[in-house]
């Protein structure tokens, strides 16, 4: 195996671990669950793109493609959706109708040929041709990602308990 077919791998599993301890230790917790949540979201992303670069078939390939597509926007829907919990933001819905609305349009655009055109093979294994809208996909994830690491810096500025 290749580093290129050993991270995703490493990243499924890792992420699978992570939420057998969550739903092992602190499943009561809300903000725990929606977090396990996640990192299945996470595994799932890892697990798409090992299919995507393992597969020899270009056309299978590209299924995999568009549903890694899915699990990276959910799983940074889903980061964003834990960062304003966790932080205790006000008006915390309001501002997920918007990244939620963005996964029900990825999820809508990921079978069609304007986010992930096609595969094409690499060196590292199967790779994807963007389509048309890729970058309408990627800006988002960035921006929620930024977001996130802001609300949650802002409530660890805020917070008086050293363990958060």
């Amino acid at each position: 195996m290749t580093v290129h077919e050993t991270l995703p791998l490493l990243q499924a599993g890792l992420a699978a671990i992570l939420v057998l301890v969550i739903s092992w230790k602190s499943w009561e917790e809300p903000v725990n669950r929606l977090f396990a949540v996640f990192l299945l979201s996470m595994t799932l992303w890892g697990v798409m793109l090992l299919g995507m670069r393992l597969t020899s078939d270009l056309d299978q390939s590209v299924w995999w493609g568009r549903a890694e597509i899915v699990f990276i926007a959910s799983t940074w829907v889903l980061f964003y959706h834990f960062a304003l919990r966790y932080s205790n933001v006000k008006g915390w819905s309001y501002r997920l109708l918007g990244a939620y609305l963005y996964l029900a349009a990825i999820i809508a655009l990921a079978p069609t040929d304007l986010i992930v055109e096609g595969t094409k093979e690499g060196s590292y294994g199967n790779a994807p041709i963007w389509g048309l809208l890729f970058l309408l996909f990627i800006i988002p994830v960035y921006v929620l990602v930024l977001v996130a690491v802001y609300q949650l810096n802002e409530a660890r500025m805020t917070s008086s308990s050293y363990a958060e």
